[in-house]
This record gives structure tokens, C-alpha cells and sequence, in this order.
């Protein structure tokens, strides 16, 4: 059963579609946590049904209810994340003021292509943000890229990646970690032993943990 808020919040903004969801209690709040989904390479395109497959989209779409609006763009096809931070960071300008968000609270994750976005998101747009949760990302491969790290050293950060994975090699994300860790950095990482690629992402957005962590955070 899919939900009503995930239904009626067909969105669009720019070159970006995207659905909007609103907590069941949203109009009884105010300074809701607002979080960024980017979903995966396999959801590229203009049909924002495909984007129901996978991670916080899939669990709204059958019908679990979040404490936070959630905003799940679509990468228009052949680009990837990391062309559009700019397009995205205007998004969440966009639903910051359109919406009760709590901008102290505001967080982006993502997986695989998805999380290769977080990581650039959260270089450029540092200030945005209150938490990073990348999930079986890759590096950004920018120039300057320990410079473009930088801002990321004392943001929140809590990365997992499956240990068997078969599309991004877990080394992707341990370099990372490496990297921030020497700058500094106190993120968290969990190498999920037994995961494969689509495993790792199962696993991490049904962990309630995760979003208790997440929700935690603030700027």
C-alpha cells in the first residue's frame, strides 16, 4: 500500500522532478528535519515511478511513515550526481522555504551513484547541511579533491559499505574514510561484512539506528 503523502507530492522543480514527502503529523508541527534522498544510477531518467525501488522512496512507497519531510530528486539521463549539485543545492533552498524545515536539521544521503552525490553535495554545500550518510558511494573524482575534503572534516559523517560488494569496490569508501580521518575527521564508518552492493542498501535504510542517528544531528 503506497503512501497518500508520497502520492499527492508530485513535484518539479527546474530541470529536476522529484517527490516530496510530508510526515502524516506535518501540519502540527513546525521546524520539521528535512532529508535529501539521491537515489541510485538505475533511476536515472523522467519516470518518477522507478524511483519507488529502492531505499527511503521504497519504504514510503509501501507504506512506512517517517518523522521528517523527505525529497527524492531524479537525475534527468546521461547525466550523473555529480552534474547537478548545483540544481540540487537549489532545491533545497527551494523546499527550506517552502516548507516548516528546521534548517538546523536538514541531512543528505544516498546510495551507490547516490552516495558518490552525497560526498560532492557535501563538499560544495557544507554549510547545508547538518549530516552526511553516504551508502556503497564512491570518491569523488574532482581536482583538488583533498582541498574540496576540507569542509567535510567536522561534519557529522556515518558511511557503510558492503564488504562484498560487486559494482564499488569497498576500498572506494575506506579511502575516503582514510582520507577524512587524516584531516582530522571523526566519521563513522560500518563495513557491512556479509553485503553485496544492493544488500548494503537494503540493510542500512532498515535500520532504525540510522535514522535515529541521523535526526540527532544538528548544525
Amino acid at each position: 500500500m503506497q503512501s497518500m503523502h508520497f502520492q499527492k507530492q508530485l513535484m518539479r522543480q527546474a530541470a529536476l522532478q522529484y517527490f516530496l514527502y510530508l510526515p502524516p503529523d506535518y501540519a502540527d508541527r513546525s521546524d520539521v528535519p528535512f532529508v535529501l534522498f539521491l537515489h541510485g544510477g538505475g533511476e536515472r531518467g523522467s519516470d518518477l515511478q522507478m524511483l519507488k525501488a529502492n531505499g527511503i522512496p521504497r519504504l514510503i512507497a509501501e507504506g512506512q511513515e517517517f518523522p521528517f519531510i523527505m525529497a527524492a530528486p531524479q537525475c534527468p539521463l546521461p547525466d550523473r550526481w555529480s552534474d547537478q549539485i548545483d540544481p540540487l543545492a537549489a532545491l533545497v533552498e527551494e523546499i527550506a522555504s517552502s516548507y516548516r524545515i528546521d534548517r538546523k536539521r536538514i541531512y543528505v544521503t544516498g546510495l551507490s551513484q547516490g552516495g558518490c552525490g552525497t560526498w560532492h553535495l557535501g563538499m560544495r554545500y557544507a554549510h547545508l547541511f547538518a549530516a552526511l550518510l553516504p551508502v556503497c558511494g564512491y570518491r569523488p573524482y574532482v581536482h583538488g579533491y583533498a582541498e574540496k575534503s576540507a569542509p567535510l572534516r567536522d561534519m557529522p559523517i556515518w558511511t557503510f559499505h558492503g564488504a562484498q560488494d560487486e559494482i564499488v569496490n569497498v576500498s572506494e569508501t575506506e579511502k575516503l574514510v582514510e582520507g577524512l580521518r587524516e584531516l582530522g575527521s571523526a566519521i563513522r564508518y560500518t563495513r557491512l561484512e556479509e553485503a553485496n552492493h544492493s544488500q548494503c542498501w537494503e540493510q542500512v535504510y532498515s535500520m532504525p539506528e540510522v535514522y535515529d542517528w541521523m535526526l540527532r544531528q544538528s548544525r
